[in-house]
């Protein structure tokens, strides 16, 4: 992987050094004003050539998306600059700026082979300043965002076939966006002779300003349906449709054109087309520099500079098996390496001050109500059939949100285990958890959020305990645990309930059920593992002694049997947990295997303050 300088380097960071991009969007404008361009066009010509006609890609905020499809215009069209005005004068040739191919690309993949594929009219729309819950006003965004596109192209010296009254009055436009893109996606074809290439930007911009709480408006749902039918109705008349989004959440409504994009977010073989890997840092010609000239001005070794800022910057994974290769946050990296390269910034990094830029960037609230509408059952791990595949944005599970929009990631299992969800890195880990608590989260709330992540060594042990059938020092990591937690709300049994829940099924690779029936009744908690499960009776401020008497009393964990055969492979367990005022936390243990009598309770370190 090459990092590229621009045509042009009278930017500087440090030291002679390009300057880095710091939020740019746009590829021409990057290689004009000299900013540093991690290339990119390998994997995006890979992308193109060989995925279907029509492509989706979900990424998190600020990752890249808006440059990525500015590259792939670039890459179809070149640079076409404008003309004239909207009027029809023309410009003069001395204020007409020109970016030739060869300087676009210059350094990339592409030296050399621009136009590597046939020249089409691109149609580029961006989606993302359709913000307001309203279906006329969504209406009219969209038109002026067409209308926008249509004015680009006049500019340039072509019919977009949209009358010209519409583009200097759009407010007055009585036709619908959809017509208008298909009048220009007809000229444009007309035109060039070839189809064109629609992107869009942020496409699902319209459909996550609702949530649980507010379904969409049936009269908004129809005017979306009718402008995405290009689609389909214009199907023939498209070479290529890329579009890109921060969650997948669209795709379950009932956007019936969206039934033939293919969805290629967690396709690893396109898992770093955004963001930046460990062989971009590694670069000498390109981000290398960078690290290594703060590294020497701040007087440390280089390799514990890159691996403090992998352990806050990289860790993103875009496939269902945490397997493909981490990508490192492009808005966070770069922008601290920009503060590496000034006196300010290595002194803030020297004292430990971290910038959270991408987790501090976008608000947290509607994440916060998300946790908050937690529900009582949790899908058992993330590679569980269904999990990844139901996007609703009135989806059962907030995990599935966070991942989505890249708060979470994909781990690889544990021990062999299956893939569990974790904070991407540590930035994203300390900025949610400040916050939630901050927003004054609920105990269920922080338990998500807290066995999320993975460099907690209480959360690993757990998994190891768990995953191993080793119940010896549960009791010890659950006191850990639950001493976190405001302690007024873990004084009563469905609060713990409740978070020992939530907290199971997020360590992944167990299927957690909540007082599931059985003949002689309702256990807390049944905990299935493929190889081994437990049943679990939890009291709070009672005693254990009578969790192991209603264990016994009323035979828990024998529904279990029918699917693990041996009573062996089945736990039951009691769990005493005490929260009064004045005494801290204290939990206490004891397990048996299925079918042992009242002489066969096994006592477990019991963890916490002595009551």
């Amino acid at each position: 992987m090459r990092v590229v300088r621009s045509m042009k380097e009278h930017l500087t960071v440090y030291n002679g050094l390009p300057a880095l991009s710091l939020g740019s969007t746009h590829l021409v404008e990057m290689r004009r004003v000299g900013e540093l361009y991690v290339d990119k066009t390998g994997q995006i010509q890979q992308l193109l050539d060989e995925s279907a006609r029509q492509v989706f890609v979900a990424r998190p905020r600020r990752f890249g998306k808006s440059l990525m499809l500015s590259t792939i215009e670039c890459m179809y069209q070149g640079y076409m600059p404008e003309v004239q005005t909207l009027g029809g004068d023309p410009i003069p040739d001395s204020q007409i700026s020109t970016v030739a191919d060869r300087e676009l690309f210059a350094g990339t993949s592409l030296e050399g082979k621009q136009p590597s594929r046939e020249r089409r009219p691109v149609i580029r729309l961006d989606l993302s300043n359709v913000l307001e819950p309203d279906s006329m006003a969504v209406r009219r965004a969209l038109v002026h965002e067409v209308l926008d596109q249509a004015g680009v192209w006049r500019r340039r010296g072509l019919d977009p076939g949209i009358p010209l009254e519409y583009l200097r009055v759009p407010g007055g436009c009585p036709d619908s966006p959809g017509n208008l893109l298909r009048w220009m996606i007809g000229a444009l074809k007309d035109r060039f002779g070839k189809e064109p290439v629609v992107l869009v930007d942020e496409f699902d911009a319209p459909l996550t300003m609702f949530g649980r709480q507010s379904p969409i408006p049936p009269e908004l749902l129809n005017m979306l349906r009718g402008f995405f039918s290009f689609l389909k109705s214009g199907r023939q008349s498209l070479h290529k449709v890329v579009l890109t989004g921060v969650t997948r959440n669209a795709y379950a409504h009932p956007l019936s054109p969206l039934n033939l994009v293919v969805d290629l977010t967690w396709d690893a073989k396109f898992g770093t087309v955004c963001g930046f890997t460990e062989d971009d840092l590694d670069d000498a010609d390109g981000l290398g520099p960078y690290i290594a000239r703060a590294a020497a001005e701040m007087g440390m070794d280089e390799d514990a500079l890159r691996e403090r800022l992998r352990d806050y910057y990289n860790g993103y994974r875009f496939d269902l098996e945490g397997g493909s290769v981490p990508v490192y946050n492009p808005w966070s990296l770069t922008r601290t390496l920009a503060d590496l390269g000034t006196k300010a910034g290595r002194n803030r990094f020297r004292q430990g001050r971290f910038p959270k830029y991408w987790a501090t960037s976008g608000s947290l609230q509607p994440l916060v109500t998300w946790l908050e509408q937690a529900p009582r059952e949790l899908p058992e791990t993330l590679s569980a059939e269904g999990t990844l595949d139901h996007n609703a944005l009135e989806d059962a599970d907030p995990r599935q949100f966070l991942l989505q929009s890249g708060y979470l990631t994909v781990k690889p299992g544990l021990d062999g285990g299956p893939p569990f969800a974790a904070f991407p890195n540590r930035e994203v880990a300390e900025a949610f958890l400040e916050n939630l608590r901050r927003l004054g989260a609920d105990s269920q709330a922080l338990a998500i959020a807290y066995s999320s992540d993975d460099r907690n060594p209480v959360f690993v042990r757990l998994r190891r305990i768990m995953h191993r059938r080793d119940y010896g020092d549960l009791p010890t990591e659950l006191a850990t645990l639950l001493s976190g937690f405001a302690g007024v709300r873990l004084n009563g049994h469905d609060q713990c309930l409740n978070v020992l829940q939530t907290v199971f099924a997020a360590l992944g690779g167990l299927d957690v059920r909540a007082e599931p029936k059985e003949a002689g009744g309702w256990p807390d908690l049944v905990l299935r593992h493929p190889k081994h499960a437990c049943a679990i009776e939890l009291k709070v401020n009672r005693s254990l002694s009578e969790a192991k008497r209603q264990a016994d009393r009323q035979d828990y964990g024998r529904s279990l049997m029918a699917e693990y055969l041996k009573t062996e492979d089945v736990t039951v367990m009691a769990i005493h947990v005490v929260n009064r005022s004045g005494h801290g936390l204290r939990v206490e243990g004891a397990q048996r295997p299925l079918g042992g009598d009242s002489g066969s309770w096994q006592e477990l370190k019991p963890g916490g303050r002595p009551t």
